[in-house]
């Protein structure tokens, strides 16, 4: 497993397409989280960087959409891995239970654009809008020592890698 920390600090670095092609940072990111998804909406927002825009009930669960500086949104689902393979999702489990790990929610995160889809077609600057979104989050995650597992976090295409997986670990309490 590698450190989120370092993730973001590689990110950074990086250019828009380096982005993608490097951690998959496109529409549709993804990463696991470990908490209530009410809370962590309501922490996000605070921080002034999110805003609320809707609640969707879907499928017997909940999703907080939050917008990010107008620019890109999350997705926070209280339920996992959504349009994942059973092999991948069987894989995530094992490694979940492995590690006791016990992550309950999917953040998706999305450019945001003036027809609220890109419709027209995709624009390459919408990956670093993306990529702000989910560094902000990582931001807060790390502040409040809450735990997560970046499945998304390699190149386009590629099947997960468990070994090289970035995920950020509870912060002991002291």
């Amino acid at each position: 497993m590698k450190r989120v920390e370092d993730f973001l600090e590689e990110a950074k670095q990086l250019s828009d397409t380096e982005l993608t092609e490097k951690f998959g940072v496109y529409d549709n990111w993804k990463m696991l989280v470990q908490h209530h998804h009410l809370s962590l909406a309501s922490g996000l927002i605070e921080t002034n960087k999110f805003s609320f825009a809707r609640l969707i009930n879907i499928h017997g669960g909940r999703i907080v959409r939050l917008d990010h500086l107008e620019t890109a949104n999350v997705e926070i689902m209280d339920y996992l891995l959504p349009e994942r393979t059973i092999d991948e999702t069987i894989m995530f489990q094992q490694c979940f239970k492995a590690n006791g790990w016990n992550h309950n929610l999917t953040l998706q995160f999305h450019p945001q654009t003036s027809d609220g889809y890109h419709k027209g077609g995709w624009d390459e600057r919408w990956i670093r809008n993306v990529f702000q979104a989910i560094d902000d989050v990582s931001q807060y995650l790390i502040q409040e020592g809450i735990p997560a597992c970046y499945i998304d976090a390699r190149p386009r295409g590629t099947k997960p890698d468990l070994e090289n997986m970035y995920t950020l670990e509870m912060r002991s309490q002291s």
